[in-house]
């Protein structure tokens, strides 16, 4: 729970005594009234979209993969849980329909098929033409993350985030299934993992 990945308003591991299992792990705060539908785990961040297909991300926030335009932590104090943890703004009238974490950064497939990622971009594994940081400042949230150029006319269905952890660096790749049942990879080629 080093960087409040766990939503516990602190930095404690949890599950580490027969204390901390079963009745005894809390259940993270989300807001008042919501509820989890899908969750994703990265390295040292969690997101999570809620009931009302908003998405909200805590943990370490170094490289902005948390959405809220900055490289704060986020859910690693009481005032960074429930309600008091912020919505990432995806952009107008725009929500979350899948969501996976990678290492140092997150991709979100939105309410119309698009697909945004942020975070930490070396090596292109945020597939915006480039290997910049998305997402660690205020113009960099909202309608002013980039959307991923999947092709024309096409849809992302589903997105999943792979990494590899070398001596000397982390590399990273995302694969998006579209909605013709085709598949595009971006990000670390090493070992043919793009195809």
């Amino acid at each position: 729970g080093g960087n409040g990945q766990l939503g516990s308003g602190n930095t404690d591991d949890l599950g580490d005594s027969p204390s901390e299992t079963g009745d005894g792990l809390p259940t993270v705060s989300l807001g008042s009234g919501r509820t989890a539908v899908e969750v994703a785990c990265g390295g040292e961040h969690t997101c999570v979209i809620l009931d009302d297909a908003t998405l909200k991300c805590f943990g370490n926030g170094g490289n902005g993969q948390l959405g809220s335009g900055n490289t704060d932590d986020l859910g690693d104090s009481p005032s960074e849980t429930g309600d008091g943890l912020p919505v990432v703004d995806l952009g107008s009238g725009r929500t979350a329909r899948r969501v996976q974490a990678g290492a140092m950064s997150t991709c979100v497939i939105l309410d119309d098929g698009t697909l945004k990622c942020l975070g930490f971009g070396n090596q292109g594994r945020l597939g915006s033409g480039s290997t910049a940081t998305i997402g660690d400042t205020f113009s960099e949230t909202g309608d002013g993350i980039p959307v991923v150029d999947l092709a024309t006319n096409k849809k992302a269905v589903q997105v999943s985030m792979g990494v590899v952890q070398d001596p000397v660096e982390v590399r990273a790749h995302v694969c998006v299934v579209l909605d013709d049942a085709t598949l595009k990879c971006f990000g670390a080629g090493n070992s043919g993992r793009l195809g």
